[in-house]
């Protein structure tokens, strides 16, 4: 799919009220957003990674509601973008690292685990770990395996993510 394609969706035929919607994104790009567009509703629903199941009614008093072209998908191109405005007070240093080591400090993520992906700047993931934040709320990283250069690290946990621009010297 190319960024702002939109697929129409043919139903017809509706029998019952209600229904749902099985899409499997398992094998799905990551720098890419999918979205159940809902033309009756006016209502954009993100599908996830994975198996999306997402419930929906009808009803035949409507024609809106049982129209063919109530839905529909859309894709949109996702880049690695440098903030997220869902985290304040997240700082990772030193930045640069060099000493092959760096710490990630926030008070915005529970103690459950964390998934860290580091992008080189072509968007290739070169690192990918689970971690747990510490005691006091930071997460320490190794980064001897990674050469000298500049990277987008992403953090995920739940439906929370957040991307920082990092240097390795």
């Amino acid at each position: 799919p190319q960024d702002g394609e939109e697929l129409s969706l043919a139903l017809y035929n509706y029998e019952h009220s209600n229904y749902t919607f099985k899409a499997d994104l398992s094998n799905f790009g990551e720098n890419m957003t999918v979205y159940l567009n809902d033309n009756y509703t006016n209502s954009l629903t993100e599908l996830d990674n994975g198996l999306n199941h997402i419930d929906f009614s009808v009803d035949s008093s409507i024609p809106e509601s049982i129209a063919m072209t109530r839905f529909s998908i859309s894709f949109e191109n996702t880049t690695l973008s440098i903030t997220d405005e869902n985290f304040e007070n997240f700082s990772v240093y030193p930045n640069p690292v060099a000493n092959q080591q760096f710490t990630i400090q926030t008070s915005h993520l529970a103690g459950e685990d964390v998934d860290l992906k580091l992008f080189n700047i072509s968007g290739q993931i070169v690192m990918l770990q689970s971690l747990k934040l510490n005691s006091n709320g930071a997460l320490n990283v190794q980064s001897n395996q990674l050469s000298s250069g500049v990277y987008i690290l992403e953090l995920t946990q739940g439906k929370q993510s957040f991307k920082e621009k990092l240097i390795i010297k």
